[in-house]
């Protein structure tokens, strides 16, 4: 019998990749506040962005900090807005997004996703402007699928609304527009992993400028010209993305290979599967893989299959944050919804992720697929 197939595995730099840049680090003895292999790691995801950007982005454009959900918190609160400031979001994300509104002194407000895409469009948005006082919109890229920018781009002009995009698990395939401001993680379960890390980018530079003081407890020159606190990122990670950097276009295009694989593989087959509807222009190159059951299945029967073929599966988002207690109606501070969440209801029910990682060996491919066939046989 075969070892258990993982979900996922990050595939970050071995330690002969890491040393040069760790001997960087006791060169310069510099350890933390915007260092010199921060400052090289960010003029090199300038150059990375550029493919994607529908802007010349320059250092200017761009900030590190140190993960995801900080980036979300200071992109929250770079755009001014009120305290308790109504920011609609997906109920289907990870719990994260909400936690970072929270945590800026904002209120969420949930909303349903598109039933192709799994994502809060502009188009969803709109339908409930008239009816709820929405301040801004926090729209995220669903399993790191990439968000249509300029659909975002033409929505935040129309209304005057600030669009942030968290784009956790997006870099690289997500396209960059000139009104949202964009932020990225570089946990070790993403595509671009460096334990942990964050990024946020906008055209719009005093945003960045913004999101970097505060990141230092929104100090300058000694003086605290915001309030702020202590989100950077470190020379160590820094290091760790810079030796990763070497290796990302390996990465991507085999990441990039196995999604169009797996893609075929159930297309083929014609699995009683959907799949969620991809904009590709940028090699799509995700983290994890989630298929949803159409046909009516007891989903906890599919997930004792997995298991009796020793392979691991995982309900992404599941529950999604409607349904967790902390955030439900009964909470202390409930969160509101905007609509009914037939669409998240329904991923919530029928959405598994299977194994998706690069060290992933053909025979263990062939072992997921053959279970696959199997449950519906």
């Amino acid at each position: 019998m075969h070892q258990t197939l993982k979900l996922l595995i990050p595939d970050l730099p071995s330690a002969d990749e890491l040393y040069p840049w760790l001997k960087q680090i006791d060169h310069n003895l510099w350890y933390s506040n915007y260092g010199p292999l921060v400052l090289q790691f960010e003029q090199q995801l300038c150059q990375l962005i550029q493919s994607v950007a529908s802007f010349d982005c320059e250092s200017q454009n761009l900030t590190t900090c140190s993960n995801g959900t900080s980036a979300i918190v200071l992109a929250l609160k770079s755009l001014n807005l009120k305290p308790q400031s109504t920011i609609l979001v997906p109920s289907f994300t990870f719990p994260a997004t909400v936690s970072a509104i929270i945590e800026a002194g904002l209120k969420p407000m949930l909303a349903d996703v598109d039933v192709a895409t799994w994502q809060l469009t502009p188009s969803i948005v709109e339908a409930l402007l008239p009816k709820h006082k929405i301040d801004a919109v926090l729209t995220v890229a669903a399993l790191g699928s990439p968000v249509d920018s300029q659909l975002w781009d033409s929505f935040s002009l129309k209304f005057a609304l600030p669009v942030v995009v968290d784009a956790a698990a997006a870099f690289g395939h997500q396209s960059i527009g000139t009104e949202c401001i964009y932020t990225f993680s570089f946990h070790a379960t993403k595509n671009f992993a460096i334990g942990e890390g964050g990024l946020i980018i906008s055209a719009k530079e005093n945003l960045i400028e913004k999101c970097r003081l505060m990141s230092n407890f929104g100090l300058k020159n000694f003086q605290v010209l915001v309030d702020g606190y202590n989100a950077k990122m470190s020379e160590y990670h820094a290091a760790v993305g810079l030796a990763q950097m070497r290796r990302w276009q390996a990465i991507k295009s085999l990441k990039h290979q196995m999604w169009k694989d797996y893609n075929h593989f159930i297309l083929s087959y014609q699995l009683p599967l959907t799949l969620q509807a991809i904009d590709d222009r940028f090699e799509f190159a995700p983290s994890t893989y989630v298929i949803k059951f159409d046909q009516f299945m007891s989903m906890d029967l599919v997930c004792e299959k997995f298991i009796e073929a020793k392979i691991e599966t995982r309900k992404w988002y599941c529950p999604a944050v409607h349904k967790m207690p902390i955030y439900s109606e009964s909470a202390i501070s409930p969160i509101s919804c905007a609509t009914a969440m037939t669409v998240t209801n329904d991923l919530n029910r029928n959405c598994l992720g299977i194994p998706f990682h690069s060290k992933m060996a053909l025979k263990d491919k062939d072992i997921l697929f053959n279970t696959l066939l199997a449950i519906f046989n």
